[in-house]
């Protein structure tokens, strides 16, 4: 990404700051670092920061196997959003009840990921992280799913463009608020898209078909029941997809719950 740099001496030791819409890693900077707008650099690291990034832009997004790669890991798992009368519901299926691909980011914010797990997993703890010093810093309400959902798209877009390869992950922030009309649903894409949805919405697998089919049976007064009942049947729809609904993940941000919205559904209520 582009950005302004300011040398300085720091205990002897010449660093340079950079400061602008980079996201990235380097050395080794974990992704919670990374979604902060500023960090800094040795100046002696900083031609060797500048090579890596122009052979990886060089490689960068003419890679077919990239897309191709991605796609594969991404086509046999789906996430999907639903909004019901009291809330947000997320769907998916897992056959893993330790790997879990939903889970609450802050007080009316959820997070969905699909992909290689360890991928999302670092995205999703990130996110929780600048959530918690946000809050922290300056008010909860200042916690939002868009600025969340604007850090990721810029991490994802910038290492599909700068890194050697591309993160192979989906993710899905949701945040519910005080009336159906105030909630949001945020899908960001492994190239860094980042999409804002209305009513229902869905990750990896085929999304577009799978929201289309949501949307044929869609009511945002409907209560849970319904929901994971469109859930579950457009999941199951598209040739191919699914695993025959064995094994169901599903949470709900509701807003019912008081300050902490966030609730997993038991394996009754996904029956």
């Amino acid at each position: 990404g582009s950005g302004a740099t300011s040398g300085a001496s720091v205990g002897g030791r010449q660093v340079m700051s950079v400061v602008g819409r980079s996201n990235g890693t380097f050395a080794g900077t974990p992704w919670d670092s990374a979604l902060q707008p500023i960090f800094t650099l040795d100046v002696e690291d900083l031609e060797a920061f500048e090579e890596q990034r122009a052979v990886a832009t060089e490689r960068g997004p003419r890679w077919p196997g990239w897309a191709t790669t991605a796609c594969m890991v991404l086509a046999h798992e789906l996430v999907e959003a639903v909004e019901y009368a009291d809330g947000i519901l997320l769907l998916g299926e897992n056959p893993s009840g330790a790997l879990q691909k939903i889970s609450e980011v802050y007080d009316r914010i959820a997070f969905a990921g699909v992909g290689k797990y360890t991928e999302f997993e670092q995205l999703r703890v990130g996110g929780i992280r600048r959530a918690d010093l946000t809050g922290y810093s300056y008010s909860r309400s200042d916690v939002t799913a868009k600025s969340l959902a604007n850090a990721y798209a810029q991490t994802l877009g910038h290492v599909f463009t700068q890194e050697v390869k591309p993160f192979e992950v989906e993710v899905m922030v949701v945040e519910v608020g005080p009336t159906t009309a105030e909630n949001h649903i945020f899908r960001i894409t492994y190239d860094g898209v980042l999409y804002d949805d209305r009513g229902v919405s869905a990750i990896g697998g085929s999304a577009e078909e799978l929201i289309a089919h949501l949307g044929r049976s869609f009511s945002p007064d409907a209560p849970l029941a319904s929901a994971i009942e469109w859930a579950k049947a457009a999941c199951l729809a598209p040739p191919g997809e699914g695993n025959g609904g064995a094994d169901w993940e599903g949470a709900v941000v509701d807003r019912t719950l008081g300050r902490r919205t966030f609730r997993r559904l038991t394996a009754e209520e996904l029956a």
